[in-house]
């Protein structure tokens, strides 16, 4: 990322908003040549631990999922409320005012979901100030224009609304321009996900449903869904809710949301918070000792400075 961000390679990168944004960049770069070779991407952040594979519940395996085969992406929610979490006209609080949350995002290489992902890398590209990954791919799922939140005046977001209410049609709801998929082939590119799903024509009853999304001037038809949170859960349904602890489904991922010890000088909180529920695995003690607290805190070096000539002296004497 070094390369365009405004900071030395050096710095912290998450405490550069630019810096930051580079990095989301670079991650798109990664992800879109593979992709474009025809390989389906499972993509996480480092502050995420997984204990079980994903791939049933993407490919549609797992019951009551069975939607997911269709989807072009599934993404992880900042839901914290376990109950609207599966309700089934907006699961996920997929209209709440919470963001889908990036940090676990599974991608199918079909051209809908190529096509968002090469969209979210230009709006990282143009982004301004506090813009970053999660911001501008929420702002994309939900209908906005490229720089929606710093680069456009009020008249500009004026615009591009009427133009994305023309360009969508009546997929408009209070978060972009959607609809819970009804089944069937995508009439854009003549199908998307598993081929049984697309063949199937309809979906699953009992099924988490997923939604038929419409991002203005990229696709009228790309499928999204989002995780559960008993399967990905975030730093507050896991380590505060511990709603595992209440339904007994351990998660197949913790993401480290909503955590403190995410700052320079204090980069290992959530390791910790992992450590804490046996999450993650120490391969020996030096790494335990490197984060000891020492009982008696080293001098400061204007006292230890002070005495050293009275321990030279002492030396000294008994050398002699």
């Amino acid at each position: 990322w070094s390369h365009t961000a405004a900071a030395e390679d050096t710095s912290y990168v998450r405490g550069s908003e630019a810096g930051f944004r580079a990095l989301g960049v670079r991650k798109l770069d990664v992800l879109l040549p593979v992709l474009r070779m025809g390989i389906n991407v499972v993509l996480s952040d480092v502050d995420c631990v997984w204990s079980s594979s994903p791939l049933p519940m993407f490919h549609g395996k797992v019951a009551g999922f069975e939607d997911f085969a269709a989807a072009d992406l599934l993404v992880a929610s900042d839901c914290m409320d376990p109950i609207l979490d599966v309700s089934v006209r907006d699961p996920g609080c997929y209209h709440d005012s919470v963001d889908k949350n990036t940090g676990v995002l599974a991608v199918r290489a079909t051209p809908n979901g190529i096509a968002a992902m090469a969209e979210w890398k230009v709006r990282l590209q143009v982004g301004e100030k506090n813009e970053q990954d999660q911001t501008t791919f929420n702002d994309l799922i939900d209908g906005n224009g490229r720089g929606h939140r710093w680069g456009m005046s009020n008249a500009q977001r004026s615009d591009f609304k009427k133009f994305g209410e023309a360009w969508c049609g009546s997929h408009k709801t209070k978060r972009g321009y959607n609809k819970l998929w009804a089944g069937g082939e995508d009439p854009e590119t003549g199908g998307a996900g598993d081929a049984s799903v697309v063949a199937r024509g309809r979906t699953t009853e009992g099924s988490r449903r997923i939604f038929d999304v419409c991002l203005p001037n990229v696709s009228r038809h790309v499928h999204i869904g989002t995780f559960p949170v008993t399967a990905v859960a975030g730093g507050h349904t896991f380590f505060v809710q511990q709603l595992q602890t209440q339904t007994g489904v351990q998660p197949m991922a913790v993401h480290a949301t909503y955590q403190f010890g995410d700052l320079a000088d204090c980069a290992f909180g959530k390791r910790e918070r992992f450590r804490e529920w046996g999450l993650w695995r120490v391969p020996d003690d030096s790494l335990l000792a490197s984060l000891a607290v020492p009982e008696v805190a080293p001098e400061p070096d204007r006292a230890r400075a002070a005495r050293a000539p009275a321990r030279k002296a002492a030396a000294r004497a008994a050398d002699g």
